[in-house]
């Protein structure tokens, strides 16, 4: 049989041993690689025919179709192997012989292992379909946007975690060549040129500091109208500081926009931001929204809608990325640009959003004021929904700072609402919710119940996330209650439905959940093998915090089984994760670990207990509880 290979990257290529073939035309080829692209399902020829010929009549469409399928079908023997073209629908079948550049670059990005991820870099060469498919027409191209602005988050979140490793290994060289790449991939973004910054002054390469700072104020002068962020700024004069010989290189000055700013640069920006977040590249997300707010600030001219809508979308970044005194500097931002609009329901949620973040910063009067002026304000406004979301944060509020009859009373008056309202997703969210606070209560048998009955609402509704969460919760309480080989089922059906679903925070949690039961039950293999799977689903999304403390549970693994060298640097490796997401508590906590390891001892963690981190992941049917081990549970309870 003969080697198929498209290549999609760049200029688009079908190759048969090694040799061109092509389609008869250009919307043959753009056919062909739609359908490659969307590989995952099947595609209906009506629509196929609109999005290639909108010119055509239904008819000529289809027909227009027919022989771009025959065409692609006769391009080389043993293409029909893979091309599935029945009487109403098209795909590409599954498991079909064909190397495809895209498909291969997706799941190596997917995967959990760090020889993948460099694959995946090497395989991402230039934007998606780059040349000779601008003919296909408006529908098309729109599509085309879209996947080329996936596509090319991906790569950036692929490359930065790969530097951050580097970083955390202080492999200086190799982050250097990372960070470039990264670099010529989005010269523009702020994070990389941080990386690059902090790099060279590893290295003691202050040449380099002072490049790259004159660079990257000339390009966003140039591309955006904007200066370096101060974030990026105070490293740049903190790095001086600290002993550049080299004289500063003043920034060139930015200029101004005459009139409001560039709509087609903002969309662009905010489009590629939430591409961002669909693949969990947060922290390119978050630069590209920080600089949409700059561009809005130089421009001069007001639209509080705008930035209100920026600013909630940012804050919801650093709220995943656990920047929890940036995120708090944003809140205050997004609560004047809220009031400003005269919109009170705009101005709840941005109160909502204090809430939530005084709250994992301990500061509970303050979280409590934020929820209820919010509560107040929904009221006034008869919003339901909101008033039912506000309670549900008052109540997790309330159950943070252990006052637990507090929140089952917020909690039970949003399950009233919900029920009220025929919201199925949200009162099983209330349910759920009910359930956690009765386990924390030291009533796992009563929150059994409730969660039996969240989890058959959040299957009838079609919440699979939620599913994941409820069954997780029941496995905590299975654990109270004393049934440890219940409880581990339980972890594992939430492993798997997580791996089902692509939920992949859960399968990180789950899988740290499964290690802390192989250690409690003298299985260190076993639990060894589930921390560090965790580990590496932390690593494949960027999720920073979490990897903070699966690390030290991995070095306390480590320990356990004299393993010391390991121990420490997994531990090692740890700090520098919790000095990344500026985790202060964090950092100690490991210091003290190392020093004990130095000294000989074994380092002991937090038995569970009641030493759990009580935490939330915000679905779309609201805020759902949810409380996770961690090794040293008061400095993770400080930060969130």
């Amino acid at each position: 049989m003969p080697r198929i290979e498209l290549r999609l990257f760049g200029a688009p290529e079908l190759l048969r041993d090694g040799q061109p073939v092509r389609p008869h035309s250009v919307r043959a080829l753009a056919l062909l690689a739609f359908v490659a692209v969307e590989h995952d399902r099947p595609h209906a020829r009506e629509k196929l025919a609109s999005l290639f010929w909108p010119e055509a009549t239904e008819a000529a469409g289809r027909q227009s179709l027919r022989q771009a399928l025959y065409s692609i079908r006769g391009l080389a023997e043993g293409i029909d192997g893979w091309l599935d073209a029945g009487k109403e629908w098209v795909r590409l079948r599954p498991h079909a012989e064909i190397a495809i550049d895209v498909q291969r670059f997706s799941a190596a990005v997917e995967a959990s292992d760090a020889d993948r991820w460099a694959e995946a870099a090497r395989l991402y060469r230039a934007p998606l379909l780059a040349e000779g498919v601008s003919v296909v027409g408006e529908a098309f191209s729109e599509w085309l946007e879209a996947a080329r602005e996936r596509l090319h988050a991906m790569a950036i979140h692929n490359l930065d975690r790969l530097l951050l490793a580097r970083v955390a290994q202080r492999d200086w060289g190799s982050a250097r060549e990372l960070g470039e790449a990264l670099r010529a991939l989005d010269p523009l973004r702020e994070s990389t040129s941080r990386h690059l910054l902090r790099i060279a002054d590893a290295i003691g390469d202050a040449p380099a500091i002072e490049g790259e700072w004159a660079r990257l104020t000339t390009v966003l002068r140039r591309e955006l109208g904007i200066a370096p962020s101060e974030q990026t700024a105070a490293l740049y004069r903190a790095l001086r500081q600290g002993g550049c010989p080299t004289p500063a290189t003043a920034p060139p000055e930015p200029h101004s926009f005459a009139g409001a700013p560039d709509r087609t640069v903002l969309g662009a920006l905010r489009r590629a931001a939430r591409a961002a977040e669909r693949v969990y590249a947060f922290g390119h997300a978050h630069d590209l929204y920080a600089h949409a707010l700059a561009i809005l600030e130089r421009s001069g001219t007001e639209d509080p809608m705008a930035r209100c809508e920026i600013l909630f979308a940012k804050e919801a970044v650093l709220e995943r990325l656990g920047r929890r005194t940036e995120q708090m500097a944003n809140i205050a931002a997004l609560l004047a640009a809220a009031r400003s609009l005269d919109d009170p329901v705009r101005f709840a949620q941005a109160l909502l959003r204090e809430a939530s973040a005084a709250a994992y910063a301990g500061d509970t009067d303050r979280a409590i004021r934020a929820a209820t002026q919010a509560l107040e304000t929904f009221r006034g406004a008869h919003d339901a929904p909101g008033e039912a979301e506000a309670l549900r944060e008052l109540g997790f509020v309330h159950w943070r700072a252990g006052d637990f009859p507090g929140a089952l009373a917020r909690v039970r008056e949003a399950l009233t609402l919900h029920r009220q309202l025929g919201d199925v997703g949200g009162e099983a969210t209330a349910l759920h919710n009910l359930a956690e606070i009765h386990r924390s209560l030291g009533s796992p048998q009563r929150a059994l119940e409730w969660y039996g009955q969240a989890i058959e609402l959040h299957w009838a509704a079609g919440n699979r996330n939620g599913e994941i969460l409820t069954a997780f919760g029941m496995a905590n309480a299975l654990l109270q209650a004393g049934n440890e080989v219940l409880a581990c089922e339980k972890y594992a059906h939430a492993l798997a439905l997580s791996e089902r679903y692509g939920e992949r925070t859960m399968q990180s949690r789950a899988l740290h959940a499964l290690a802390m039961r192989g250690k409690s039950a003298g299985d260190l293999d076993e639990a060894m093998r589930c921390m560090q799977r965790a580990v590496e689903v932390d690593r494949a999304i960027n999720y920073a915090h979490a990897l903070g403390h699966d690390l030290v549970d991995l070095g306390l693994l480590h320990a356990l089984r004299n393993e010391r060298s390991q121990a420490r640097a997994a531990l090692e490796e740890a700090a520098v994760w919790f000095d990344l997401t500026g985790d202060e508590a964090g950092v100690g906590a490991t210091r003290a670990h190392l020093a004990d390891l130095e000294s000989g001892r074994v380092p002991q963690a937090h038995e569970r207990g009641d030493h759990g981190v009580k935490s939330h992941l915000p679905l779309s049917e609201g805020k759902v509880y949810c409380e996770f081990e961690s090794p040293f549970s008061r400095a993770s309870q400080r930060t969130g």
